[in-house]
């Protein structure tokens, strides 16, 4: 993470000074992103460039003199490493724009960080392109095997260029293509009109900041009862009461007349009439009242007291007791 960067980058951004940060397969995700919140956080202002380029040659790596071409100080395997590290990139690009809010600390620039709270939202600018596009790079050959299949492959793809511009080829063949994708993602603290102005540069809007939801409100939110649902046809189990709970309203009855309660139980002539309770579905059964059970001591007297009088003889008209037959005299006789 160092000041030095590869030469090819100052040929990709138009940008006199920035902060560089290379990142590999082999990067460290948190210290990548602690190194970029304290360098925007800083007074300098200096924008942030994150690139996978590879690192800037050594003196060992080339000890003769370079061409100015970039395409001769990248090797075939560096741009391979360099493809390898995009996806690590966008993690780490979006990790920076989400904490830096909340980044605190003072930057090593020398300058105070101003506090949270006055931060401004990042400006993104990303450029997406081809190493074979943008620094001219060539899959140049490395040892003589490799430099007999790539003479190989360069007369085959002249043959079926020529196929193909004769209309002879079919869509099975067509001229092979190699291409490398290069990204570089640009950070700043305010708009750059260097790159608003490339036709180059894609421009994304800073975020605006939403506010943290504390951990109670989605609690309550998570364990609140589900919505009864506003529809017309009762669902199963809708007209069921259960203990403590209230029983819904159906609005197909909305002008129906009210049911009977215990208290209105009663009929046109102000009697009082068989309860009835609401059972599910709307059905209505008759509960009767309990009926006392018999003492079984009356029972027994009144049983004795009605053959007693049974027995007796039963009076006459005049208030006269007459007495029963087998006692009577024949008169006849």
């Amino acid at each position: 993470m160092g000041v030095q960067h590869h030469p090819a980058l100052d040929e990709l951004v138009p940008l006199s000074a920035f902060e560089p940060l290379r990142v590999a397969s082999h990067t460290d995700m948190t210290a990548a992103v602690k190194f970029s919140l304290e360098k925007l956080a800083t007074a300098s202002k200096r924008p942030l460039v994150l690139h996978t380029l590879p690192p800037p040659p050594t003196s060992s790596s080339s000890p003769e003199p370079a061409p100015s071409t970039s395409a001769v100080q990248i090797s075939s395997k560096q741009v391979e490493t360099a493809v390898d590290a995009i996806p690590k990139l966008v993690s780490i690009l979006e990790i920076i724009k989400r904490e830096f809010p909340s980044c605190s600390g003072t930057g090593g620039g020398g300058g105070a960080a101003k506090p949270n709270d006055l931060l401004p939202p990042l400006h993104q600018y990303t450029r997406l392109t081809t190493f074979e596009t943008a620094l001219d790079f060539q899959h140049l050959p490395s040892t003589e095997s490799q430099a007999e299949d790539q003479d190989l492959e360069a007369v085959r793809q002249e043959l079926v260029q020529l196929e193909w511009l004769s209309g002879r080829a079919g869509k099975a063949k067509r001229p092979r293509k190699r291409h490398s994708p290069c990204m570089l993602v640009v950070l700043s603290r305010e708009p750059l009109s260097a790159l608003t102005k490339s036709p180059h540069y894609t421009y994304q809007k800073p975020i605006s900041r939403s506010k943290k939801r504390p951990r109670s409100v989605l609690r309550e939110e998570a364990t609140a009862p589900e919505a009864v649902p506003l529809t017309s046809t009762p669902l199963p189990g809708q007209g069921a009461t259960q203990r403590g709970q209230q029983r819904l309203p159906d609005p197909s009855q909305a002008g129906a007349a009210p049911r009977p309660t215990k208290s209105a139980a009663k009929d046109s002539a102000g009697k009082a009439v068989p309860e009835a309770t609401a059972v599910a579905g709307g059905e209505e059964e008759e509960t009767t009242s309990k009926k006392k059970k018999p003492n079984r001591r009356r029972t027994r007297r009144k049983s004795r007291q009605q053959t007693e009088t049974a027995g007796e003889g039963t009076t006459a008209e005049g208030g006269q007791a007459v007495e029963p037959s087998e006692n009577r005299m024949d008169i006849s006789a």
